[in-house]
Order: C-alpha cells, then sequence, then structure tokens
C-alpha cells in the first residue's frame, strides 16, 4: 500500500537531498512524478558538479591509497546540469530552468575536521574503524587546508549547488 495517493499534490520541493540519491536517480523522479498532478512543479536545489571541490578529491585520494576503491563508496551524486536536465526530461518533466550555482560556505567554529565528521564520517567511512577514518579525516584536513583555510584560520568549502524548476507535462 502506498502511503501517499497518486496525483495528490500541486507542487514538490527539495532541499540537499538528492545528492544523496546516487543509486537510482530516475527512481526517485519516478516516485515525485507519480505524487505529483499533472502540471505540477518540482523545485529543487541539491549538490551538483564541481560541488565540495578539493574535499572529495582528497577522499579519493587517501582512500584509494590504502587500497581501496572510492567510486564504490562515494555516496554522492553530484550531476551536471546537462545530466540532470535529461534525466528530468525523460523522466516526463519540462525544464523551466536550471543552473549551477557556486556558494562559498563558511565552515563556522569547528572548521573542516568537523564537517568530515557530521558529513563523511557515517557516509564515505562508514565501514572503516574509528581509528582509519580518523586517520583520512585528518589526512584531508590536512590537505584542503592550503586552499580552504584562510590566513586567520577560518575554514570554508566551496558548494556548487544544482538548482532547477521543472513541469510535470501531462
Amino acid at each position: 500500500m502506498d502511503l501517499i495517493e497518486e496525483k495528490s499534490f500541486n507542487a514538490a520541493f527539495s532541499n540537499a537531498a538528492l545528492h544523496w540519491c546516487k543509486e537510482n536517480p530516475s527512481g526517485v523522479l519516478n516516485g515525485i512524478k507519480r505524487v505529483l498532478k499533472d502540471g505540477g512543479r518540482f523545485i529543487c536545489e541539491m549538490g551538483g558538479f564541481l560541488n565540495c571541490i578539493g574535499v572529495r578529491l582528497s577522499l579519493h585520494h587517501a582512500l584509494r591509497k590504502r587500497g581501496f576503491e572510492p567510486e564504490k563508496i562515494d555516496p554522492w551524486y553530484f550531476p551536471s546540469v546537462k545530466e540532470y536536465r535529461k534525466l528530468l526530461e525523460d523522466g516526463g518533466f519540462r525544464v523551466d530552468s536550471i543552473a549551477l550555482v557556486p556558494r562559498i560556505t563558511s565552515l563556522n567554529g569547528g572548521g573542516l575536521r568537523d564537517w568530515l565528521e557530521l558529513f563523511v564520517r557515517r557516509t564515505f567511512l562508514k565501514t572503516l574503524s574509528d581509528e582509519d577514518a580518523a586517520e583520512i579525516m585528518d589526512e584531508v584536513t590536512q590537505m584542503c587546508s592550503v586552499d580552504m583555510r584562510d590566513e586567520e584560520g577560518n575554514w570554508s568549502v566551496m558548494y556548487a549547488r544544482l538548482r532547477f524548476s521543472a513541469t510535470l507535462q501531462y
């Protein structure tokens, strides 16, 4: 039994969730399509191509050098405008607007190491021991400090947000 009746909403909204849906992005769109009325709108912001640049590269490097295959354990899905436009159109949506929007995000307080603990430890590094995960997060923090920490010690991450508005076609 479905929890939500089909064709029951005029609009759907998602913020910072779909970049965690790497396994089946088309399936996610099919679910949204199922609950939208004809002509319904889907508005979204998610991580897009180049999101967390530097952090992701460093994670892949640190994992690869330890014998892991980072592509298999990377939980993030950061599509390009072209890729996501095609997914939307193939899924029956008309794309009204779509763009990558760079956003420098200050990591107030704890810095990159705390950010990694929050967003990476229980996802990217979930199968590793606490000791191995800490070693990798420390290495990534050191690698990223050249580009992500200013002269006063303040950390920032470059987010690239994929923002779009799409309408379900009849």
